[in-house]
């Protein structure tokens, strides 16, 4: 199961987890069934499936609890911390990870341990803390070498780039992320290879290559679609749409971000669907079709604040007075430019940590 889970088959690894799962109840071996239901919760994990995820990690956390046996506790709470970094909770995130770390420490796990401490490098940067995340997403790349995990390696790799993107330095973050992708494919893992294929198109996104950046994303969407990720098919959708916007192919784009939030839909990604409502509402904007941008960036605002997402608030407010000035709605365009500054210090450090890369980390 494990090894049709990483080489992106997760059908099959859904399967075999379950049969798994089946013949441990049979035999009344627990710390097996713990296993399985953990692995169960890997697959729903990999399907942007969160609240399936948690419920799984939670119950097998519990039985290995139960039955005194270490060897998986800090990996279920590295798993759980990953859910919540996913679902946007990130202190709780911080909190599963920092209490994997010493239990990972007292059985020497070190493969585990580089994982804890990458979930910790990736929640600081998320949130702005770029030095406490360069640390540790060091130190885990370190023991990622020293013990030969080349998908743990290719991971930290990347995040090492995130944060150099984030800061601006986009050489440095480009040097990473070609590591990263070489790694990820040289090992078959799909997952990761979306993922950092995806980064690299972001980064010349920003360079305003726009070709490179499309080839970049059209990969990514490829293999995304074969290991049915679809919470990155959204992103992947979504960026390319607005390459397409670039080059003021406005029905390209529009076709794109339609696919993108009929996935975000789909899986209940309220975030991703905040995200695509921003996108229609800027490609409405450049259409000069001010009534329909503002239409959507309200319905933005509406799940930012639902969700508690300050970026998606900020970029829905920042729209909506552009919106409100095109239309001579002085007033209403000055309140939602005043509330768009207040939270620019809130958002600031995350606005580059979101919404177009892909942070995998299971």
């Amino acid at each position: 199961g494990v090894a049709y889970r990483n080489l992106g088959g997760l059908s099959e690894a859904r399967e075999h987890h379950q049969q798994a799962l089946q013949l441990a109840r049979e035999i009344k071996n627990r710390k097996w069934e713990g296993l399985n239901i953990g692995n169960l919760g890997s697959v729903y994990l990999y399907l942007a499936q969160y609240s399936e995820a948690l419920a799984h990690y939670e119950q097998a956390l519990a039985i290995h609890r139960e039955i005194r046996d270490k060897s998986y506790q800090g990996t279920w709470l590295v798993n759980l911390g990953l859910c919540y970094w996913n679902l946007n909770n990130y202190q709780q995130a911080l909190a599963y990870f920092e209490q994997a770390l010493p239990i990972l420490r007292e059985i020497g796990d070190k493969s585990e341990e580089g994982r804890a401490l990458g979930g910790i490098g990736l929640t600081y940067w998320t949130l702005g803390d770029y030095s406490k995340s360069l640390d540790h997403s060091e130190k885990a790349l370190k023991i990622a070498r020293e013990i030969g995990n080349r998908s743990g390696e290719a991971r930290h790799l990347a995040h090492i780039g995130n944060v150099y993107f984030s800061l601006g330095n986009y050489p440095k973050a480009l040097q990473y992320e070609e590591k990263a992708a070489a790694i990820a494919q040289e090992i078959g893992d799909k997952f990761q290879q979306t993922a950092w294929l995806g980064n690299l198109g972001a980064t010349y996104h920003v360079l305003g290559d726009y070709q490179k950046a499309l080839d970049y994303y059209d990969q990514s969407l490829r293999i995304t679609r074969e290991v049915e990720n679809a919470k990155d098919e959204a992103i992947f959708l979504g960026n390319i749409g607005l390459i397409h916007a670039e080059y003021a192919d406005y029905p390209q784009a529009l076709e794109s971000f339609e696919q993108a939030m009929e996935i975000a839909k789909k899986i209940g990604d309220k975030s991703g669907q905040g995200y695509q409502l921003i996108n229609f509402g800027e490609l409405a904007f450049k259409m000069g079709d001010y009534a329909k941008s503002i239409e959507h960036y309200a319905k933005a605002l509406a799940i930012g604040k639902a969700i508690k997402e300050p970026v998606i608030i900020w970029q829905a407010r920042a729209g909506l007075a552009l919106a409100y000035d095109k239309q001579g709605r002085y007033r209403d365009a000055l309140t939602q430019f005043e509330k768009a500054t207040a939270l620019i210090e809130g958002v600031r450090n995350s606005l580059l940590s979101t919404e177009s890369r892909t942070s995998f980390q299971a």
